[in-house]
């Protein structure tokens, strides 16, 4: 959910740390924070890039299609939280999972986008840095859950994971190995 109270998420985020640095008994550098805030949303975008040359695919080429896609009409209230690949398609031959290699003169990238809402995000990272966490990112954590506990055929196959919390519900479809869309509703358990 959302940290409605600076003051009160700020300790519970100092004792959870705290506790969590007693055990391990190893003081993190930094850490990354995870948000499932109702408002999430995501966007599917998509980046081109010609080919000059004859060689195959690379990373360097994946990547400049990447940041083709990244949205240009991100909502105002709203910053990029994750940009991510779902599928290549190569001289309009879609459905290309692993194109580093082939050959194309054009490359396409659909790629998915999920935004948070520019005041939850900042609200997270003020009480964990008045809680001493030293945070470095913030992950959505329907992708993190996804990753964890659905294994690669399901998130491949197409698969839809509904987290239901206490304050919250996430909702995250999994297609092509990634996360394609996802939704949080302000209604728990």
């Amino acid at each position: 959910g959302s940290v409605v109270n600076i003051r009160e998420a700020t300790a519970s985020l100092r004792n959870c740390f705290n506790e969590a640095v007693s055990k391990a008994g190893i003081l993190p550098e930094y850490s990354i924070l995870g948000i499932g805030d109702p408002q999430i949303d995501t966007l599917i975008t998509e980046g081109r890039i010609r080919r000059e040359s004859p060689s195959g695919t690379t990373r360097e080429d994946l990547d400049g299609a990447l940041g083709k896609a990244y949205p240009s009409d991100i909502p105002s209230g709203k910053e990029l939280l994750h940009l991510m690949p779902i599928s290549y398609t190569l001289d309009d031959i879609p459905g290309i999972s692993r194109p580093i290699g082939m050959h194309a003169e054009e490359l396409l990238v659909e790629a998915a986008s999920i935004l948070g809402g520019t005041s939850p995000l900042n609200a997270l990272k003020k009480a964990a840095k008045n809680a001493g966490v030293n945070p470095r990112g913030i992950v959505f954590t329907s992708l993190c859950l996804g990753n964890s506990v659905l294994t690669l055929d399901q998130r491949q196959q197409g698969t839809l994971l509904i987290d239901m919390g206490a304050g919250t519900t996430s909702v995250a479809h999994f297609e092509s190995g990634v996360i394609s869309g996802a939704r949080v509703i302000g209604v728990g358990g």
